[in-house]
């Protein structure tokens, strides 16, 4: 412990008995060591302890504790409200990140793969549909206009049926 962990110590929680054992153990043990930490402790407790030795304790009035009372009353059951809501979030919240790292990846690809899967018919059925629409406006668009000749469709082929009649 070093003397300016020391001082603190003694400024805030020695002074008023607030320091637990192990905490009071190591600076006995440093003010052994530290003639400057002993005597900043006894000009501590001489001056601190001189300013509250004269001072009377006074009572609230009631009125005062009973607001205090009713605030912290009213305070608990609004946030009882919030609290249960929060707790049950944390709740869920912390199940979904107790799950194993390997078993979100998993489930993560899985999902992925099948929305995938679902999603290639649609795909093919919409390239389907393309490829139609386009020979069917080819396939009208042949009728139209009329024959000059220009064209492959534009001359006079017989089919086999035809030829044999």
């Amino acid at each position: 412990m070093n003397c300016q962990k020391a001082r603190d110590l003694i400024l805030t929680d020695q002074i008023d008995g607030e320091l637990n054992r192990a905490r009071q153990d190591e600076l006995d043990k440093h003010m052994l060591s530290c003639p400057a930490c002993r005597e900043f402790e006894m000009s501590a407790r001489k001056n601190l302890s001189g300013i509250f030795a004269n001072t009377k304790n006074a009572e609230p009035p009631v009125y005062l504790w009973e607001g205090i009372k009713d605030r912290i009353a009213h305070d608990s059951a609004r946030k009882g409200l919030a609290s249960g809501l929060l707790t049950r979030l944390r709740d869920v919240a912390s199940a979904i990140f107790r799950i194993p790292k390997p078993v979100m990846a998993f489930a993560a690809t899985a999902i992925i793969i099948i929305a995938i899967l679902v999603s290639i018919p649609a795909i093919r059925s919409r390239d389907l549909d393309n490829y139609l629409n386009e020979q069917a406006d080819f396939m009208v668009t042949l009728g139209v206009g009329e024959t000059n000749g220009d064209s492959v469709f534009d001359t006079n082929i017989r089919t086999g049926v035809e030829n044999l009649l």
